[in-house]
């Protein structure tokens, strides 16, 4: 398994994922003496703070599946007191609705609060209500019995809920592949709370036990998204300057950096537009995030990226830097023609493109390493930039090393002016 896929495993398990295990392992062995009452108060507080973080990171979508665990939740208390049928209804029907609420949540966007998403989320959930009253006030029970139906006899929710689950979840995780955000990994592992607490009864302290987790799950995942957003950039997904700079802080012993630039990339944006600008730079950083040799990439700024290799030399790092280069120049990227969306002010003022375009996409490397002349990191960032230019110099499309000799005779140069 390669780094970026590590990380993107640990970072779907931690904390959300560990945090329900716990949960599940307090009720299995009883570590904590749990009543009622406290229970009660954690759930009403942790969806509260779901709720009001959730606004407060302009998250609607973990605001909006706080309250459908919280609905569901106080929903199914409601019908706890009520005849055991009924109750047995209550719990099946409302383990059908919830799945549904977050598969539709898997695939909105995120939009803040407007009023619009607000009113019918609303609606949605009064009317949902108004469903499980409806089912469990049926006369007809054969329309009972097909919510009632169980796929396997030790697991206390019925098949349609069963199915709707699973699949709900599958969605979810396919997203969390393809975004890796942690977003994602916070309903799955809230939804998949929510299963624990239907099969657990739904009703007892177990079940509110896991309905409270799948609420902090939530609560955590909005903690997650805050640092994912302050390390990482928003429109290529790498490591930003931040995430650099905390590695590079950390680095010791040997190690090599490698600049990358794109070649010509303002012609990009004057020519295409902005749109196909940043088209550019997403494609650069997926190929950028696979790179060979250990290398960890980053977003430097602007149309400028980085490469640490830690523990490696130049020497080392160099035909994975060949590769890089050559993956980039080989990758197709074809601007579309006339039907192609100007979304921005600037996009409009470019000429449009009358067909589609192949259009060739390449980069400029500068690496650098430590050495006993270069032994901060600063210093090793500076001759790899210099290498850059060197590289952009000498024709583009090329990786070029850091040679000391270059910055004297350079330095030679500027004195005899």
């Amino acid at each position: 398994m390669n780094s970026l896929r590590a990380r993107a495993v640990v970072s779907f398990v931690v904390p959300a994922g560990v945090s329900l295990l716990v949960a599940a392992m307090v009720l299995e062995f009883g570590w904590l003496p749990l009543t009622s009452r406290l229970l009660d108060f954690t759930s009403v507080a942790v969806f509260a703070l779901a709720a009001l973080l959730g606004w407060r990171f302009r998250s609607s979508r973990l605001v909006i599946a706080a309250a459908s665990l919280a609905v569901a939740q106080r929903g199914l208390m409601q019908y706890s007191q009520a005849d055991a049928e009924i109750a047995r209804l209550a719990i099946v029907v409302a383990s059908v609705l919830l799945p549904a609420n977050f598969l539709v949540l898997s695939f909105l966007p995120e939009r803040g609060f407007r009023g619009p998403i607000v009113m019918f989320w609303t609606i949605l959930l009064a009317l949902e209500a108004g469903a499980v009253a409806g089912v469990c006030g049926a006369d007809d029970r054969n329309f009972q019995n097909l919510f009632a139906a169980r796929l396997l006899t030790r697991v206390n929710v019925p098949v349609l809920a069963l199915w709707l689950f699973g699949a709900t979840l599958t969605v979810i995780l396919v997203r969390y592949i393809m975004r890796q955000r942690p977003v994602e990994a916070g309903l799955f592992w809230s939804l998949a709370a929510a299963l624990f607490a239907f099969h657990a009864g739904s009703t007892g302290m177990p079940a509110a036990a896991y309905f409270a987790a799948g609420g902090l799950v939530l609560v955590l995942s909005l903690v997650e998204s805050s640092h994912f957003m302050a390390y990482h950039d928003e429109l290529t997904g790498l490591p930003a300057r931040r995430a650099l700079n905390d590695t590079l802080a950390g680095m010791e012993g040997q190690f090599c950096v490698a600049m990358v630039d794109v070649d010509h990339f303002k012609n990009f944006n004057d020519t295409y537009g902005h749109e196909v600008g940043d088209q550019v730079l997403r494609m650069v950083a997926s190929r950028l995030s696979r790179v060979s040799g250990g290398g960890h990439a980053f977003r430097a700024g602007g149309e400028e990226f980085c490469v640490v290799f830690q523990g490696s030399t130049v020497r080392d790092a160099l035909p994975h830097l060949d590769l890089l280069r050559e993956a980039i120049e080989s990758s197709n990227f074809i601007v579309r023609g006339k039907d192609r969306v100007q979304r921005t002010a600037e996009d409009r003022k470019v000429q449009p493109v009358e067909q589609d375009t192949e259009v060739s996409v390449t980069v400029s490397i500068g690496a650098a390493q430590t050495t006993s002349n270069l032994t901060a990191v600063g210093d090793v960032l500076q001759a790899a930039d210099e290498a850059l230019y060197h590289a952009k110099d000498a024709g583009r499309n090329r990786v070029e090393v850091y040679r000391p000799a270059r910055r004297r005779s350079a330095a030679v140069a500027v004195e005899s002016l």
